[in-house]
């Protein structure tokens, strides 16, 4: 029975997600008339805005009516939203929703789509998507038993039909014959795309695709596996909740890959070393499994996610706990990262549920990007939601019982490429049967929206080294103006700013110079001052002849009390 969405959209909404304010242990320090900050900052609070981007109230784009399901993991980068969604009367079709400011939704395939050098138009696209940019990459399925693993790239206007990347007429490359099928979605990256294909006679293997070069092998069954005895066996894990797109980001490929006699594992390649590329294992059954106590390695894998060289995954195996009579073995299972070489946990069954009451029971879908994760948490009295280290611990996203836009949320549904850039992209399900997508914003520490002029920019709108942002008479006093809030725009009116002067070169840009000298006076010590509570805005006013600054490019680097940086470039002459 088909799930229909959303008849009204879910309001924003905020989730705080602990009781207390973040605290901050501040120690600041003069060495040689530079001004320095050391800051260890405390765990900070996550905040959570939620908007929908897709519901019943969304028109299909080039169908009849609205969206009435979406019955397939969505996917998101950078505010770029793509989506498996079903209307009435059969209607099924992957759809790319673009960040402003082009907010109208298009068509990347639907069953009034031909298939690339198929026969016919798509029957099923049924599969979650993939994406990069404004890319998307699908699986599809035609008539007659036709499928393949396809692209989509908004390149241009009239937007271009969807291109083959493999189907059933492309030859196994190392491999003898065609493929006979495509066990998971595609996943794509900035300069190339993956997914498992399967041949005959137990032929498996995960292939790249740079259009238009014909598809590569990472990994097949005709590759030994590193650090372990014979030749991979496949790439799908055994009994599989699904199988597992193996991610794709810049050159490196990461996978799930399986020998004989147990053997498992977790894999990466990077497509851009010389040919054929090493497979490097992230973890295997030779891992030991970082518990607070116990020991035991890695037994089994059941997730995997990518970005840059970061992995997260969801594994676990026997673990033993204590000694002597107290000793017992129990199956661990959680999610863990590999983050510059570092194997960490981030949650397992003896994790508490963050805003629940029992632990976690078992794991589905995790994203990493990169250096956090969210992942789907189930727990042992019965909760189910999405949780993430964004804010420094662990903390709940969404969870079923939780009330969006006045509706209980009853399911949520997530995948491996649903996080991006502090945003994740999920599916909800609500006690009335009614779905909608939905992107959940995460804020944590101090916002800061860039200097105010005189010095008019901050980050990357401060200038560069030889092209500052602003000229200066020397001698003269410069006001450092900002605006802090928190996440809720609320002022911040607390706090140690404080600022640091680094001198790059005696070179000068050809700008005029200014005198902005402020009327009141210039201030001591390094640290800002607040001039206005209702608002939140913080001044400095520098005096370059009493810090003996000299003739140049300098940089203004000043630290929030939550241990952000911000900066701007200055040319003093």
């Amino acid at each position: 029975m088909k799930t229909p969405l959303a008849p009204d959209k879910p309001v924003t909404r905020q989730r705080e997600t602990t009781s207390s304010r973040a605290r901050l242990a501040v120690t600041s320090i003069t060495i040689l008339g530079t001004l320095w900050l050391g800051v260890t900052p405390a765990r900070a609070q996550l905040f959570v805005n939620f908007t929908t981007i897709a519901d019943a109230s969304t028109a299909i784009p080039e169908g009849a009516g609205s969206f009435v399901a979406s019955p397939v993991d969505p996917c998101i980068w950078f505010r770029n939203v793509a989506l498996g969604g079903e209307g009435s009367g059969g209607q099924q079709g992957v759809y790319l929703f673009r960040a402003a400011p082009i907010p109208p939704p298009i068509k990347v395939a639907d069953l009034n789509t031909a298939v690339p050098d198929g026969t016919g138009n798509f029957t099923a696209l049924d599969v979650g998507p993939a994406i990069w940019e404004s890319s998307v990459a699908f699986f599809g399925a035609g008539s007659g038993g036709q499928q393949g693993i396809y692209l989509f790239t908004d390149v241009a206007t009239p937007l271009p039909p969807p291109i083959r990347i493999a189907d059933l007429a492309t030859p196994v490359p190392g491999g003898t014959g065609n493929f006979i099928g495509f066990p998971a979605g595609p996943s794509i990256g900035s300069d190339a795309g993956a997914f498992i294909g399967d041949g005959s006679d137990g032929q498996q293997g995960v292939y790249i695709f740079v259009p238009p070069n014909p598809v590569m092998p990472v990994a097949d069954t005709n590759m030994e596996i590193p650090d372990g005895f014979g030749n991979f066996t496949g790439f799908v894990p055994p009994n599989p909740v699904q199988p597992i797109p193996p991610p794709i980001s810049e050159n490196i490929v990461a996978f799930f890959g399986a020998g004989s006699d147990g053997q498992e594992g977790i894999y990466l390649v990077d497509i851009a070393m010389p040919q054929p590329p090493p497979i490097v294992p992230v973890a295997d059954r030779n891992t030991a499994i970082p518990v607070e106590e116990g020991a035991g390695n890695f037994f089994f894998f059941e997730r995997v996610a990518l970005e840059n060289s970061d992995v997260a995954f969801v594994g676990g195996g026997a673990v033993t706990v204590g000694s002597g009579d107290q000793q017992f073995l129990y199956i661990e299972k959680g999610v863990y990262t590999v983050i510059g070489g570092t194997l960490a946990r981030v949650a397992d069954r003896s994790t508490l549920v963050p805003g629940g009451t029992g632990w976690f029971s078992d794991f589905g879908a995790v994203a990493i990007d990169p250096g956090k994760v969210v992942f789907v948490g189930f727990g042992t009295d019965d909760e189910k939601g999405l949780y993430t280290d964004f804010g420094g611990s662990l903390a709940q996203v969404i969870a079923v019982g939780d009330t969006l836009g006045g509706k209980m949320v009853a399911d949520v549904g997530f995948g491996p490429f649903g996080f991006s850039d502090g945003e994740v992209v999920f599916r909800a399900t609500f006690d009335d049967g009614s779905q909608a997508v939905m992107v959940a914003t995460f804020c944590t520490g101090i916002q800061f929206a860039g200097f105010h002029p005189p010095i008019g920019g901050a980050d990357a709108t401060g200038g560069a080294v030889n092209d500052p942002v602003r000229s200066f008479k020397l001698k003269s006093t410069i006001p450092i103006k900002m605006t802090l809030t928190n996440c809720e725009g609320a002022p911040v009116t607390e706090g140690t700013h404080t600022v640091q002067l680094i001198k790059w070169t005696s070179a000068v840009d050809s700008d005029p110079p200014i005198d902005a000298s402020p009327a009141d006076a210039a201030t001591t010590g390094n640290q800002f001052r607040l001039t206005d509570a209702e608002t939140g805005e913080w001044h400095f006013n520098l005096d370059t002849e009493a810090n003996v600054m000299s003739k140049g490019t300098w940089q203004i680097v000043v630290t929030l009390a939550d241990g952000s940086t911000h900066t701007a470039f200055v040319s003093l002459k």
